[in-house]
């Protein structure tokens, strides 16, 4: 791999000798390349930019790294940047034979060792798609077929590591299989957080792999997971047998199952904290009423235009709902979007973690994060005097309350078409609290008045959660006394029309095999959380 080393609009650039001929414009003039029309965004974030390009006989993928924060910048100033390590990862499993991308040029601008900018062009890799893309579209009924190409995976992880490669963001959507050529397909790629070194210990080998496996479980399986295992395990070129690998199999296994579990709790709170700070999906806005969290989609104007519309309303006395800490009113914005706006006044704690509102904002975005189908918070305006404004899509439909008494009046209750709609509402929420405690989110006040009805959608969008206060985030499974408290709130909430016969059965699809032969046991669990709460009868309690 022959390089050639360019100096260019203030950049130094290093190019493979072969494809020079081909980016000699980009080298000329790189920042040109993000307008193009022919270029095509790939990737856009606060990290980097990415563009698809086809430029002579070949196509290239070119990254602009972005400078980052201080921190990032500091960081840059001391060590190498993230194209040139990547440049060199690349170089170094290219030589190991190993299947990642080839480098075609690599640029830095720096003045008195400040990074200024930095980009990196590499051959793109033809007919591919990503590792669970692949899964789902050509693997998942064909078990042997499966197990055959998660063994040849696993060995591949196992030839970098034993060649020290050891890639930090090894995760389904770095993983490429190039389409039509089997097994050998398998490409790794981004590699800027990678290393190179001479021995990586048991520990990091199999904590690669538990990132790796944690990327594609929801479309394998324990047994899928053990054939990747294998694979790592009885691949040739790795020094030792395969007990100096991942050590004893039933171990290993035990271990990286383990760290699926711990990856996944770290992913959905990290993802959960991205409301609250700059990221690809929210933005962060100083302003003169206070500091503005808003999703980029929906855009700050339309929030604070949703904000003056609520005290429009609120001081006409148009509220939804009124109590001593909040307001709640039901506005309309630009091109008749229907939002809901709820106002939170300012506690003593406020100025220093938010208050409520802020906690109800993180609240729904992490439902979101979880797949619980909740209304969808849009922004929050956090007030400098404590307090704020919660900006929100409307729920489609009626509370469930509501919901039942509508039916039981105009139908009947003994009627079919009740009880059809009063089965079909009860699976619905049996879903609901199930997958709530299977997923370890807690709401501790989860009242019929707090789902809303949508009597067009089908089982699974059927209910929605539309006060998420009182949410809570353990991230795994909700212990019994909990479990028994949300179902005696329901309980206690749901119209006596329902009778105690259906709310059996609704109490039946909820549970699983355990809960139901020890049924008498949350019966009378349910029966004491009852005894203290205030029972709807056949009007609802507002």
């Amino acid at each position: 791999m022959q390089i050639d080393s360019i100096s260019a609009a203030g950049f130094r650039w290093l190019v493979h000798r072969e494809h020079r001929p081909d980016l000699a414009d980009l080298i000329r003039e790189p920042a040109g390349f993000l307008d193009r029309t022919e270029s095509r965004v790939i990737k856009s974030n606060n990290v980097r930019t990415v563009l698809h390009l086809r430029m002579g006989a070949h196509e290239y993928y070119l990254k602009r790294y972005e400078r980052g924060g201080l921190i990032e910048q500091v960081k840059a100033l001391l060590m190498e940047s993230k194209a040139a390590r990547e440049w060199r990862i690349m170089k170094a499993g290219l030589a190991a034979g190993l299947p990642v991308p080839i480098p075609a040029a690599m640029a830095e601008k720096r003045r008195g060792g400040k990074l200024l900018g930095s980009y990196l062009a590499t051959v793109a890799i033809p007919d591919v798609l990503d590792l669970v893309t692949h899964l789902e579209a050509h693997l998942l009924e064909d078990r042997p077929a499966r197990h055959a190409f998660l063994r040849a995976l696993g060995g591949l992880v196992s030839r970098f590591h034993a060649a020290g490669l050891f890639h930090r963001d090894l995760h389904s959507g770095n993983v490429l299989v190039q389409q039509g050529k089997g097994i050998p397909g398998i490409h790794f790629i981004d590699l800027h957080r990678g290393r190179v070194c001479r021995c990586i210990p048991r520990r990091a080998r199999r904590w690669n792999l538990a990132f790796l496996l944690h990327s594609t479980s929801r479309v394998t399986t324990p047994e899928d997971r053990v054939a990747v295992v294998r694979g790592y395990q009885g691949s040739r070129g790795f020094p030792g047998g395969g007990e100096g690998r991942l050590g004893n199999e039933a171990e290993a296994l035990a271990w990286i199952e383990g760290m699926i579990l711990r990856l996944e709790r770290r992913r959905l709170k990290s993802r959960s904290r991205r409301c609250v700070k700059r990221s690809s999906d929210f933005r962060v806005e100083r302003i003169q009423e206070g500091t503005l969290h808003v999703r980029r989609a929906f855009g700050g104007a339309a929030a604070l235009a949703a904000v003056a519309a609520h005290r429009e309303e609120r001081d006409a006395g148009r509220t939804l709902k009124r109590t001593k800490r909040t307001v709640l009113t039901r506005v309309t914005v630009e091109q008749d979007v229907r939002l809901v706006v709820k106002e939170y006044f300012g506690g003593g704690l406020d100025r220093v973690h938010g208050g409520r509102g802020m906690a109800a904002w993180r609240a729904g975005n992490g439902l979101g994060v979880r797949g619980v189908s909740g209304v969808r918070p849009l922004a929050y305006l956090r007030s400098r005097g404590g307090g704020g404004f919660l900006v929100m899509e409307e729920a489609p439909g009626e509370r469930l309350d509501h919901h039942v008494i509508r039916l039981a009046r105009e139908h009947g209750e003994r009627s079919r078409e009740f009880s059809a709609e009063i089965v079909r509402v009860g699976r619905a929420v049996a879903d609901l609290f199930r997958g709530l405690h299977e997923r370890g989110v807690y709401h501790s006040d989860m009242k019929a008045c707090n789902l809303f009805v949508d009597p067009l959608a089908d089982r699974d969008n059927l209910l929605t959660v539309i006060d998420y206060d009182r949410v809570r985030f353990p991230d795994r499974a909700v212990n019994e006394r909990r479990c028994i408290k949300n179902l005696a709130q329901m309980h206690a909430s749901v119209p006596t029309h329902v009778s105690g016969r259906i709310r059996v059965r609704w109490f039946r699809w909820y549970a699983n095999e355990e809960t139901w032969r020890n049924r008498r046991r949350w019966f009378d669990g349910i029966r004491r959380e009852c005894s203290s709460k205030i029972v709807v009868d056949r009007e609802p309690i507002e």
